[in-house]
């Protein structure tokens, strides 16, 4: 109704979290879930559309109608973000509801943690 466009926000979640080990509140976020990009079911319907997690991820995401916006200072990992445009696919209704189902109720990326990171220290 009022023309709002939806973006998703750290789409990939965040990877690198693992390699940077922080304690905030007396707790210690280096044990946060893995993400997406590490869940069997993702990678399963990434090889049966011959793409990365991330790109199934991505396409997931934009049939969704949503738009996500992925940081990555890798190359490689751009290029292959943009070829879900490039080079189109489309991610059939069933596959659709195994990432859908997915849904756990929980937060890859805690807002305490870049609260508390948010010092310019991490990339």
């Amino acid at each position: 109704n009022n023309h709002i466009q939806l973006v998703a926000y750290s789409p990939l979640g965040v990877p690198d979290v693992h390699r940077y080990p922080v304690t905030y509140q007396n707790k210690t976020l280096t044990g946060m879930s893995p993400t997406l990009l590490q869940d069997p079911v993702i990678s399963s319907i990434a090889k049966i559309y011959n793409r990365t997690e991330a790109q199934i991820i991505l396409r997931w995401i934009h049939q969704l109608g949503v738009a996500s916006n992925p940081r990555s200072m890798n190359e490689t990992h751009m290029k292959e973000n943009l070829d879900i445009f490039a080079n189109p696919f489309i991610i059939n209704d069933s596959d659709m509801m195994r990432i859908a189902n997915l849904a756990q109720d929980t937060c890859d990326v805690d807002p305490d943690w870049y609260e508390c990171v948010g010092n310019g220290n991490l990339p």
